[in-house]
């Protein structure tokens, strides 16, 4: 699984990955250095046994938070959803 950043970074270095299969939870943190003087491909792999599809929850480090489903087997990128912004609602009360 790879990421692709809109609002945070790029890669999405700091993304907590939770990927739900076959009734079990898998967790990583999308990170390229996962020990001293060491640096990895940024891209995620979870096995998931025998499980056909698998449910993958995305939280980026700009505090948008992603749900998506996906076959096995693949290769998938997720790309960073837009921030919702709050919608304004106008203030009651009138002149004075």
């Amino acid at each position: 699984m790879k990421l692709a950043g809109k609002a945070s970074n790029r890669d999405g270095i700091g993304a907590k990955v939770t990927v739900t299969a076959g009734g079990r939870e898998r967790f990583a943190e999308m990170t390229t250095s996962p020990s001293y003087l060491s640096t990895v491909a940024p891209r995620l792999h979870f096995g998931l046994g025998g499980a056909k599809k698998a449910t993958v929850k995305v939280e980026w480090p700009s505090g948008v938070v992603q749900t998506a489903e996906f076959e096995a087997n693949r290769i998938v990128t997720i790309e960073e959803a837009p921030k919702k912004t709050p919608k304004k609602t106008p203030e009651k009360g009138g002149q004075k």
